[in-house]
């Protein structure tokens, strides 16, 4: 239902069902807020009937309180997202995820605490300040990620990959062109290809992020006939421009393919240059 309170605000207390769902919001907005927003157990497959590309499962449940103003907002929010699936989680068999994340609202931005939890995955944190409309992103990501969380898409192609990559970044700069530092370490990875007799061990590598700039500070691995690989460069987050970047590949026989039908050693010196999402040389 929607009624008039005199000139200066509109009063609203409306209720929507969704399936098992429920969105609600009570109050009234006019120069001045006063709105409690509410969404309990709210079926995020709802948005695959405008896009079905995203193939969304999970449920969500929210609650806001709002006051101030249309143009300086404040309150407290809090989101919560269970058996959280996309098309793309599903295609690489990752287990369903959970969000929960909170934040206040005070001028024209609202500081974040969020998590994400991933069963085999791992764990993210976010946490910091962002925008509402103007201004500067101010946001902490940290984590570790369990890389053999990829062996549910990897393992029917006969592949196996472990390790363990831990992530400290600062995210700051502007909504459509944010810049990232810190970095993400790998360690005690290994790979295997059943097919093709491939397997590398002692797989180690940070990657440095420096505003535009992602920088693989090292890679190294070694093959199991006791070859080492290893690998260098740097990569510009420039999209439009086909993130332009270079990067060596280097090792010393290197154990590349090991079968009854053939083997394969190699001593690589290669070198990828320019734009590596368009046009590389």
């Amino acid at each position: 239902r929607l009624g008039r309170l005199g000139e200066a605000a509109d009063a609203y207390r409306a209720a929507l069902a969704l399936d098992r769902g429920m969105l609600s919001v009570n109050g009234s907005a006019g120069e001045t807020l006063d709105l409690t927003l509410s969404a309990k157990a709210v079926p995020l497959a709802i948005a695959n009937a405008v896009a079905p590309q995203l193939g969304l499962a999970g449920t969500l449940d929210a609650q806001a309180r709002i006051t101030g103003t249309a143009q300086a907002p404040s309150g407290d929010w809090q989101v919560s997202i269970a058996g959280l699936a996309a098309a793309q989680t599903r295609e690489f068999a990752l287990a369903p995820m959970g969000i929960q994340a909170s934040g206040r609202l005070s001028e024209g931005q609202t500081t974040l605490d969020a998590q994400l939890s991933a069963p085999r995955l791992g764990q993210l944190r976010a946490a910091g300040k962002v925008p509402l409309q103007r201004g500067n992103l101010d946001l902490a990501v940290k984590g570790a990620l369990d890389l053999a969380a990829a062996n549910g898409h990897l393992a029917p192609q006969g592949r196996r990959l472990s390790g363990r990559s831990d992530i400290d970044l600062r995210v700051t700069g502007a909504l459509d062109k944010p810049k990232l530092n810190g970095a993400a370490t790998l360690s005690g990875g290994s790979f295997d290809d059943v097919e093709l007799g491939t397997k590398l061990t002692g797989i180690a590598a940070r990657i440095v992020a420096r505003n535009d700039d992602v920088v693989i500070e090292r890679f190294t691995a070694t093959s199991a006939n006791g070859g080492n690989l290893n690998a260098s460069g740097n990569v510009r987050l420039d999209p439009d421009a086909g993130l332009p970047g270079s990067i060596q590949i280097a090792g010393r026989d290197v154990l590349l393919a090991s079968s009854t039908i053939m083997k394969m050693r190699a001593s690589p010196n290669l070198r990828i240059a320019g734009p590596l999402m368009r046009d590389p040389r």
